[in-house]
């Protein structure tokens, strides 16, 4: 500003660049009008911050630094509406940025597509919000100003929130703009019970269970797991716990929570889930249905006895069930390497933004601005593939966390780690995981993207299959194909071209069916015409027809009326199944006479124990109760002598 000789930041070359772009798009200039100039110096900035964050690779999110982006961009696109740009500009901004600053800043012009990716997919999807959400807001400000008042309750804050995504952020600004206030702490107490209402609707919340694990931990300290050397140990019954207290035993048939001093048993953590299988006693089996850690270095079995007794300081046997613990640990290593296959295939800036592993199968969610094609998938699975294959081993090394990160070991943002951490390396996939793994990634098998879709703004989920469960689902798809061909007469290898000529002759055939279906609704319009009654001296067409669906009714409702010599009302019903629909056409020149197609058609609707509606010249309706159909149409002729002017 100094070496320019400015007065005001935002006069600088850099910002008046990008401030004069858009007053000249918004057909005004930067100077004369002080709300105005807040709108442009806040796209002008908002925007530069906006290129930035998203170089830096940060993606629009509701928490952390991606929540900063997000309420960034909404200001920004608030105030773009305020200047009249009802259509997306962001991309524009972000291109007049990275002309401006590119030079120096060398990444905004490598990542310039993703940025401006990025940026235009996060203003689509709010803009939308932005456009109802302002209505409401407005129609909310206009009823507490007529009220004489100038806060706004909470209640209705959250309302907003929470029902149409309006953020409370500029709920707060807007108001005030408009010399009104939020009920900031009304707000707050609002989001608070619809928290506890929502905690208290989870089934899986033991809120009972939470104060006596709490005091078995403070007594026996933690759990020793023993589950990454195998599947079977020993250990003692330290507490037992049933219907939220602790219990000296129990007996079958019993549900409860059992601890020992030591297990192998696998807690669910880090997306993978507990492990199964039976703790047996001197005089009982206790079969464990999930392992959970409520509390930190507690693990916690629950299930039930089915045979015999369990007593606290009994001696014990835990059993893990071998192939779900094996299903579970292939599709765990084949999570690391499909986040390595796609930061090689999209670029670092892919996340982990959480995980699912399982024995049926495993679910990967990350960071990515676009879906992924046929074609990436296509090469991840080969990448992936290509992995198992070379068999490398899986080491796992135990160091301080300082020391892991500069081995280059992904981490899971946000994700708190001890100390000492745990680092699985498999190739050139290097992760910190507390999970259990195969020795080999050849012990994976195969691996099989099944599904690739959206799940929030910026977030991508990736479903896949490995080892037996991937050889089904194969084997399963080959069948499938194989009884199509039986089916269609046809040799698995030739299925594509004969799918291709059973789509030619189905549209034939279609092509043919709607020129006779429109050829028998021509023969039925004549046949209505002739048929045609008088009422107040206006031609009325009520009946019931024969047609295969709603756009033949719709046609043949307009060919009667244009069919009549005289201005007319058309009325015609068709029974499908259990419905009844109806449709109704008035001529243009009788709506100012008082008729009204919609009303018809709501008038008859609810006679038939339905509803209907539309536009003065032609709407639908229907319902259930076909017996009143007769009735129903009968009605028409008093209602127009009713209505005409």
């Amino acid at each position: 500003m100094l070496l320019q000789g400015k007065e005001s930041i935002y006069d600088i070359d850099s910002f008046r660049a990008l401030i004069d772009h858009f007053a000249k798009l918004t057909n005004t200039s930067y100077g004369n009008n002080a709300k105005m100039d807040t709108s442009l110096r806040v796209i002008a900035d908002h925007a530069r911050a906006l290129v930035f964050l998203a170089a830096d690779g940060v993606l629009p999110s509701n928490e952390g630094r991606g929540y900063i982006f997000r309420r960034v961009l909404r200001r920004a696109v608030r105030h773009g509406k305020l200047l009249g740009l009802d259509k997306p500009f962001l991309s524009i901004a972000a291109d007049t940025v990275i002309d401006l600053m590119g030079d120096h800043y060398t990444e905004l012009h490598t990542q310039r597509d993703r940025i401006v990716e990025i940026l235009s997919l996060e203003e689509k999807k709010f803009s939308q919000t932005l456009t109802t959400g302002l209505i409401l807001l407005n129609e909310l400000l206009d009823h507490v100003k007529r009220q004489g008042h100038t806060v706004i309750p909470g209640e209705e804050v959250l309302k907003l929130y929470d029902t149409h995504g309006f953020p409370v952020e500029l709920t707060q600004e807007i108001a005030a703009e408009h010399s009104f206030t939020v009920d900031t702490a009304g707000f707050e107490q609002a989001m608070q019970r619809q928290q506890e209402r929502s905690r208290a609707s989870n089934t899986f919340i033991q809120a009972r269970d939470d104060e006596a694990l709490t005091a078995i931990l403070q007594r026996v300290g933690p759990t020793a797991f023993t589950g990454y050397q195998g599947l079977t140990g020993s250990g003692k019954v330290v507490a037992l716990v049933a219907n939220g207290a602790e219990v000296e035993s129990i007996s079958a048939p019993q549900q409860a929570l059992v601890l020992l001093d030591s297990t192998p048993f696998y807690a669910e953590s880090g997306g993978q889930i507990g492990d199964r299988g039976d703790i047996t006693g001197s005089m009982g089996v206790f079969h464990v249905q999930d392992t959970r850690r409520p509390l930190k270095g507690l693990i916690v079995h629950y299930g039930a006895i089915n045979e015999g007794h369990l007593r606290v300081g009994d001696h014990a046997e835990a059993e893990v069930i071998t192939q779900r613990r094996e299903d579970t640990i292939r599709n765990h290593s084949a999570t690391h390497l499909l986040h390595k296959a796609l930061r090689n295939l999209l670029g670092p800036q892919v996340e982990q933004r959480g995980s699912l592993v399982e024995p049926e199968r495993l679910r990967f969610d990350f960071s990515s601005p676009r879906p992924l094609t046929s074609s990436d998938l296509a090469q991840i699975d080969m990448q992936v593939n290509r992995w198992i294959r070379t068999n490398f081993p899986v080491h796992t090394t135990i160091m301080p966390l300082q020391d892991a990160m500069t081995t280059g070991a992904m981490a899971l943002f946000g994700e708190k780690y001890e100390d000492l951490v745990r680092v699985v390396s498999m190739g050139t996939s290097i992760e910190l995981c507390g999970g259990t793994h195969c020795s080999a990634t050849g012990q994976i098998g195969v691996y099989i993207t099944v599904q690739e879709t959206s799940i929030a703004a910026g977030i991508r989920r990736i479903e896949a299959l490995t080892g037996q469960a991937a050889e089904t689902y194969l084997r399963q798809r080959s069948s499938l194909v194989e009884r199509i061909a039986s089916t269609l007469q046809t040799q698995p290898d030739s299925l594509e071209l004969r799918v291709e000529q059973l789509t030619q002759e189905l549209t034939a055939a279609r092509r043919l069916i709607t020129q006779y279906q429109r050829a028998a609704a021509q023969h039925q319009a004549e046949s209505l015409v002739n048929h045609a009654r008088q009422v107040a001296g206006v031609p009325l067409v009520t009946a019931s027809v024969d047609v295969p669906d709603d756009k033949v009714l719709r046609e043949m409702g307009e060919m009667v009326l244009n069919k009549l010599s005289l201005p007319g009302v058309v009325v015609l019903a068709v029974t499908f199944g259990e419905r009844v629909a109806i449709q109704v056409n008035v001529n243009a020149a009788l709506t100012k006479k008082g008729l009204h197609a919609g009303k018809i058609a709501a008038t008859v609707g609810q006679r038939l124990g339905g509803k209907g509606g539309g536009r003065p010249e032609y709407a639908q309706g229907g319902g259930k109760h076909k017996a009143e159909l007769g009735a129903a149409l009968d009605f028409v002729a008093a209602f127009m002598q009713e209505n005409l002017k």
